[in-house]
Formats: C-alpha cells, structure tokens, sequence
C-alpha cells in the first residue's frame, strides 16, 4: 500500500511538472497565439533555464486578438 501511494504521488507530480513547463505553450494554443510554433520551440528547448521560460510566458500572454474593423459608409459616397 506504501508503494501505491508513493507510485501516484510520483505520478502526480510528473504530470504536474509537465502541465507548468509547458503552460506557455498551452496558453498559445489556448488563444491562438500567431507565434504559436516559436513560443512552443523556444519552450521546448530553453523552458529548463527559468529566465527563458519567464520570457515565453510573458510572450505567450502578450497576445491581443485582433479587433474586427467596422466599414462605415462616407454620407454622399453611393457603393
């Protein structure tokens, strides 16, 4: 029984592990990040160094999604 809980504690922390080095390029999946596939090679590779892995997060957030353009008709102009 000590060896089960042991295993899933072990468990647990790998798969937590895993979910917050890569939480940078989950985010720029998550809204569609233009830069998605260099956020996720950056992360891959330098996420073990801290300073790198901060730079992506910050990356991954900085992120505006674009803001739909409304056409507006000049009074006098026929189209």
């Amino acid at each position: 029984m000590k060896d089960l809980f042991g295993f899933v504690v072990l468990v647990l922390l790998v798969v937590g592990f895993v979910l917050l080095y890569f939480w940078p390029t989950f985010r720029a999946r998550k809204v569609g990040h233009p830069a998605f596939t260099s956020i996720f090679i950056v992360n891959l590779l330098l996420g073990w160094l801290f300073v790198p892995w901060v730079l992506t997060l910050a990356w991954a957030f900085r992120h505006a999604p674009p803001v739909p353009v409304q056409a507006t008709q000049v009074e006098g102009e026929d189209r």
